[in-house]
């Protein structure tokens, strides 16, 4: 008895689920043989082609199915499918279009046609695709995915992916761009478990390996951060990016000959990769080579000027040039940078550092923005290189002028950065809230939990504004950023209740002057204009410490706490 068309159809079927391409082509194939005219086969075998990545033969096996059977919505979403693969995206919106006049409730079409207006630039368009698509079907992890993927990067896009991996946890790609999406957050920790379930579905993919290697280096997780690159570049050895990320763990860890080799072969393969340029520059900057840094940041610059990085890095390698004693070399090395970005906030705070243009009143926002963002997944790891205890030290201070925790006060961490004051703070506080001008810095407070509210903000004005809000104002670190004192001691006098304590710390600045702007980018702050701008305030404890060492050089500062009258 010979097998019916049909019948070799659901052979085709089974073996086409089952991944096995050669079979389920054979018995489409056999199935048209006897029926050529069959168009679920002739459909079935051009979704194969497609796979096998032969859209010409799909798009002419599906339109086949078409004229046999015009009303099968899912033939018109494939055809789509087919023409969005050939760039044919005003053909893939007509397909999609039609799918859908045949089955409004097809979510399938509505999920692809958000794909093809995202491709047309048509976002909006996309996001009420995608969202139609999850309410008539709204278990459909690829839907939550694209919605993630669409939407502007914000908490928004995060909760749409974290429903993708719910629903369907072994869907790589939501995988991977939540891990993206948390990056994008600063929150690097979480992205690194959704990497790793990336890497194990998508094995053979050397960028998702790459992307979990950045996310360990970040957490400096060293070791495991050098395995994902090297299987990254086991699956592709000329991948640039990942020798330019590998190269600095490997010196790193003790053999700084081969890390050198990686990078410098990661330049060589792409000249225009601008990070490449920077690591290679980072690990001359480790070895005291500021002047051949300076020269690969300039260049990493050239190649990719809003790579805030390498600003950060070129105003590191001036610094270590002037306190080298090449202060020329660094105004010369300033001049271009001055040349090719007059107007960057960190080229003009760097100008001044070095005394080329006159010190402003206080730090930029834009310079803070900048600096304290690109630092915050390592600030706490950082600091504590440099012997920093201020936080510990300013908030023994304060708490011992407090008396037992009770949490009655209502406190405000001023220039909070990561939160380093938070657990030191916390008992004695009803309230306790942080304020930065840095965004990645509050991320990072926020992950601490210990914050009532965090607000992302300039100190100044935001104290201004909260008249009576707080018991006690403890500001670490914070003074430095600023160079005339009396607005945001004033601010602080209003937002503090009578009697309430300000605890600062300050870098000491010995020779009468009332501040001053260093190399280094931080200004210093002479203890008779302290108290001056102090005045009618009850200062009731002046504390010295060693704020910070650099290059083997202790830092003098003072731990200040005033009441206020």
């Amino acid at each position: 008895m010979t097998d019916s068309a049909d019948t070799l159809f659901a052979e085709a079927w089974r073996w086409h689920h089952a991944g096995d391409v050669s079979k389920a082509v054979a018995a489409y194939r056999r199935c048209l043989h006897r029926d050529p005219g069959h168009a679920e086969a002739l459909h079935g075998l051009g979704v194969l082609a497609l796979q096998e990545g032969d859209a010409a033969s799909a798009e002419t096996l599906i339109r086949s199915a078409i004229g046999r059977e015009a009303t099968v919505a899912q033939f018109h979403v494939s055809l789509a499918t087919v023409r969005y693969r050939r760039a044919d995206l005003a053909g893939a919106v007509v397909a999609l279009r039609q799918a859908m006049l045949l089955d409004p409730q097809l979510a399938s079409a509505q999920d692809a046609l958000g794909v093809v207006l995202r491709a047309l630039g048509r976002d909006q368009a996309a996001i009420n695709s995608f969202t139609n698509a999850i309410m008539l079907a709204p278990d459909r992890a690829d839907a939550y995915g694209n919605l993630g993927q669409a939407l502007p990067a914000g908490a928004a896009a995060r909760t749409a992916l974290r429903r993708a991996v719910r629903v369907s946890p072994d869907l790589a790609a939501a995988q991977n761009n939540l891990a993206n999406a948390l990056v994008e957050n600063g929150d690097w920790q979480g992205a690194v478990a959704h990497y790793q379930q990336a890497a194990a579905l998508l094995p053979r993919v050397a960028v998702v390996h790459f992307n979990l290697g950045r996310a360990l280096a970040v957490l400096e997780q060293t070791d495991a951060a050098i395995a994902a690159y090297r299987g990254a570049l086991a699956l592709n050895p000329g991948f640039a990016e990942a020798l330019a990320n590998l190269g600095p763990l490997v010196a790193a860890a003790g053999d700084a000959a081969a890390g050198r080799s990686m990078v410098i072969q990661a330049v060589v393969l792409r000249p225009d990769y601008g990070p490449a340029c920077n690591n290679l520059a980072v690990m001359l900057l480790n070895v005291a080579e500021a002047d051949a840094a300076a020269r690969w940041l300039l260049r990493a610059l050239v190649l990719r000027g809003g790579f805030d990085q390498a600003h950060v890095n070129l105003a590191e390698a001036l610094y270590l040039l002037d306190r080298g004693g090449q202060p020329a070399l660094a105004r010369s090395y300033l001049a271009v940078w001055q040349q090719r970005f007059p107007e960057h906030p960190l080229v003009e705070h760097c100008a001044a550092s070095l005394g080329v243009i006159a010190a402003p009143e206080r730090c930029s926002d834009g310079y803070l923005q900048i600096s304290f963002d690109q630092f915050a997944p390592t600030f706490d790891r950082r600091l504590a290189s440099l012997g920093y205890r201020i936080p510990e030290q300013l908030a023994a201070v304060v708490t011992g002028l407090l008396g037992p925790a009770t949490a009655t006060l209502d406190i405000l961490d001023a220039g909070c950065g990561t939160g380093l004051c938070a657990p030191l703070l916390r008992p004695w506080a009803r309230r306790l809230d942080g304020v930065d001008l840095a965004p990645q810095m509050i991320e990072h407070a926020r992950q601490r939990g210990l914050y009532d509210h965090l607000v992302v903000g300039e100190l100044t004005a935001f104290m201004a504004a909260q008249a009576g809000g707080f018991d006690v104002i403890v500001a670490t670190d914070v003074l430095i950023y600023f160079g005339a004192l009396e607005s945001l001691i004033a601010a602080a006098a209003r937002a503090l209740r009578p009697g309430g304590l300000l605890g600062v710390s300050i870098e000491s600045l010995a020779g009468g002057a009332d501040y001053r702007l260093g190399p280094h980018g931080r200004y210093a702050h002479g203890l008779d204009y302290l108290r001056t701008v102090l005045a009618g305030w009850d200062i009731v404890a002046e504390d010295p410490v060693i704020v910070r060492t650099e290059g083997a050089v202790s830092v003098d500062g003072l731990l200040v706490v005033a009441r206020r009258g």
